[in-house]
C-alpha cells in the first residue's frame, strides 16, 4: 500500500494506459480529464465502467459540462452507471490495482490538496474489490430522461431519437 500526498492523474494515466482487462472509476465529480484518460487507453470503451450520482446536479456550468462528459462517453460505449449520494473516488484498473482517496477527476483537482491511497493486487485487495463490485451491482444504468431530469430540461436525446430525425 502507498499513499499519495499530492495530485496522483499522471499515475492514473499510467495505470489505465496499461490496463489489459477492465477499468472502473466511482466518483461524484469528472471532466474532460476523464474523458482523455479513457480514450488513451488501448481497452474497448465497453471495458470501462464509470459509476456517478445525478442527485446533486443543477444548473451551474460546471454539473452541465459534467453532464455533457457523461452523455460524450456514454455515446462512446462507457458503461454509465448511477449511484446516488456517491462519494468516493476510485480508481480499479484489471481488478488488480486501487487508486481511492479524495481527488476527483477534474483538472480542478490537480492543483488541490488531495491524499489517495494506492493498493495493488499483493495487498489485502479481495475486500476492497469485492465491496465495490457490490456497488457496481447495486449502482443502475444511466437513462436520457434522468439525465434530461438532471438537466432540468430535454437537453439529451436517445439512439432512438436520432433515428427518428432520419
Amino acid at each position: 500500500m502507498q499513499i499519495h500526498l499530492n495530485d496522483c492523474s499522471h499515475l492514473w494515466e499510467e495505470y489505465i494506459q496499461d490496463a489489459n482487462d477492465s477499468i472502473v472509476v466511482f466518483t461524484p465529480y469528472f471532466d474532460w480529464i476523464l474523458v482523455r484518460l479513457f480514450s488513451e487507453c488501448e481497452l474497448p470503451y465497453s471495458d470501462i465502467t464509470l459509476v456517478t450520482q445525478l442527485d446533486r446536479v443543477d444548473s451551474r456550468s460546471e454539473n452541465l459540462t459534467r453532464l455533457d462528459r457523461l452523455v460524450e462517453l456514454w455515446g462512446l460505449g462507457v458503461n454509465i452507471r448511477i449511484l446516488d449520494r456517491l462519494h468516493a473516488k476510485v480508481l480499479i484498473v484489471d481488478e488488480e490495482h486501487a487508486f481511492f482517496g479524495s481527488q476527483n477527476f477534474t483538472n480542478y483537482s490537480t492543483e488541490s490538496i488531495e491524499i489517495t491511497t494506492q493498493i495493488d493486487q499483493m495487498d489485502d485487495f479481495d475486500e476492497v474489490f469485492e465491496y465495490f463490485s457490490g456497488l457496481i451491482y447495486i449502482a443502475r444504468p444511466v437513462t436520457v430522461e434522468e439525465l434530461n431530469e438532471a438537466a432540468g430540461y430535454s437537453r439529451y436525446k436517445s439512439a432512438d431519437d436520432d433515428d427518428d430525425d432520419e
